[in-house]
């Protein structure tokens, strides 16, 4: 008896392991899609499948920084900014974001809120260079 109730137990975690892989691949099948989209400048399709990668798992960073950013090249600049702080409420560590926050900041001429973000994402995204050229311009 107790072999048999092990037996499903172990059942359990394994199939609950296999939802989550399948969960995971899902998520990156439509954030790649949703790369794809974006070099070939189809951005309507692009933003559909972020949002799609999204929709399966609601804190997966990369998925709102790139919506940001396909925000940014079509000129929703409020958007691209609450896609970027999505992105940064789900990984405080995704510093990519700060700086491409800090961008739409500016160019709405934000000037004070760009320059935090970019003081926020100094030493931590790369190329610094461009940071620091920013924040000059801030």
């Amino acid at each position: 008896m107790f072999r048999i109730s092990m037996f499903f137990v172990f059942a359990l975690i394994l199939l609950s392991g296999c939802g989550e892989a399948r969960r995971d691949q899902k998520k990156m099948h439509f954030l790649h899609k949703g790369n794809v989209s974006f070099k070939e400048r189809m951005y309507n399709d692009a933003m559909r499948f972020y949002r799609e990668a999204i929709g399966i798992d609601s804190s997966f960073a990369q998925a709102y920084n790139n919506l940001g950013i396909v925000y940014q090249k079509m000129g929703r600049d409020e958007d691209a900014i609450k896609a970027f702080t999505d992105c940064i409420i789900a990984d405080p560590a995704f510093y990519e974001a700060y700086y491409n926050r800090g961008n739409t900041r500016y160019n709405t001429r934000d000037y004070a809120s760009s320059l935090i973000d970019f003081n926020a994402a100094t030493g931590y995204y790369q190329p610094a260079s461009a940071i620091y050229f920013s924040k000059g311009a801030s």
